[in-house]
């Protein structure tokens, strides 16, 4: 939503200058603006012997005069957004300030995954501990983490044999805890143009979006019709995020 417009955009892709600068533009198919450009520099702090500024840039044009009020005020909100996210950020990296991705940490069906977990123990002799542990992770976990989960880097995490937990996650598909999913991945960003629970669900829209993707990869997330509904933090950041999917942050009631 973009004052009140439901609007889509494509967006091309980002610019990088390693350690310097990156930016986007977005070309808006309708609403109050054209297109939208935005940019961010880090500049070395003249001050201090380490550490840098942060500028933030955005540029627009207004698709008719009257909206340039709307589009004024919606800017500046999202200005206002991004640089206390900046600050959330930097006093989180040095002054151990709380994670500002630590929220949010959408409601899971705990009766489905306490089912799930049982499953793995009984049925499917998955270890106690880290058929609990699973279930933790999928109930306490904050979005940006739950959205895909990389049975690797946990098994790191929780000092774990990697091949166990892996075969874990892939019972745990079985049992109702996860689900696995095939993704188109971007090129750009590496991130998902499309998720679809099998090969033959893929279509050709998300292939068109991202005109060079051809990757395809397999990833592990909370089972959403069931357990848990985390919302969709990644998404591919060219013209795949055209027509962003809406937050699914609620959970459907046991079945």
């Amino acid at each position: 939503m973009l004052g009140g417009f439901r609007v889509t955009y494509e967006e091309l892709p980002y610019e990088w200058t390693y350690r310097k600068r990156f930016g986007v533009r977005r070309n808006f198919n309708g609403g109050p603006l054209e297109w939208l450009r935005l940019d961010w520099a880090l500049e070395p702090r003249a001050d201090a012997p380490s550490g840098c500024l942060l500028r933030l840039s955005i540029e627009a044009l207004p698709r008719l005069s009257i909206l340039r009020p709307v589009a004024w005020l919606n800017l500046k909100r999202s200005i206002a957004g991004l640089i206390d996210l900046g600050k959330r950020i930097d006093a989180h990296v040095h002054d151990s300030a709380p994670n500002p991705f630590a929220e949010p940490v959408s409601p899971s069906n705990l009766v489905v995954l306490e089912r799930a977990v049982e499953t793995l123990r009984k049925d499917l002799k998955v270890d106690e501990q880290l058929a609990r542990k699973m279930g933790d992770l999928v109930r306490t976990s904050p979005d940006a983490d739950c959205i895909r989960i990389r049975p690797f880097d946990v098994a790191d995490k929780w000092q774990m044999d990697r091949r166990a937990v892996l075969v874990a996650f892939l019972q745990a598909v079985a049992a109702g805890l996860v689900e696995l999913r095939w993704s188109i991945v971007c090129p750009s960003c590496r991130t998902q143009a499309e998720a679809v629970p099998s090969l033959e669900d893929i279509g050709t829209e998300a292939i068109a979006r991202c005109a060079t993707s051809r990757s395809t990869s397999i990833s592990i997330a909370p089972w959403k019709p069931r357990s848990r509904r985390p919302s969709p933090f990644e998404k591919c950041r060219r013209k795949c995020s055209a027509s962003p999917d809406p937050l699914e942050r609620r959970t459907s009631s046991a079945r």
